[in-house]
């Protein structure tokens, strides 16, 4: 909507309230254990990527000190990548690319 006077576009107005029931186990609180359980992932995984970068500075380190050419070094390291990283992804995105076609498919509805 535009206002006519100054040309800007007026605020939409908020959508209306819906009439939404909510089951009352899906709005219950995960356990405490859970929490608990969850609270130490992120900072193990943040010190995993910390000691897989230190590790890779020292081997490049070594590797250029040893007479590797930088240029050869980044492409092994681009393609033992993408050879570590290509079976994980296949694995764990055909199930998602199942669902979602079976999702897609029509339905016979006669």
């Amino acid at each position: 909507m535009m206002d006519v006077e100054t040309g800007a576009r007026a605020a939409a107005p908020p959508p209306p309230e819906a009439d939404v029931k909510t089951d009352a186990s899906a709005a219950a609180a995960p356990p405490p254990e859970a929490d608990a359980d969850a609270a130490w992932k992120a900072p193990a995984a943040m010190v995993l990527v910390q000691l897989f970068n230190t590790g890779m500075v020292l081997l490049s380190k070594a590797a250029i000190g040893g007479g590797m050419f930088v240029l050869v070094l980044l492409a092994y390291r681009g393609i033992f990548g993408a050879v570590i990283i290509l079976p994980l992804a296949l694995l764990l995105e055909r199930c998602v690319v199942t669902s979602r076609q079976v999702a897609n498919t029509p339905s016979e509805a006669n």
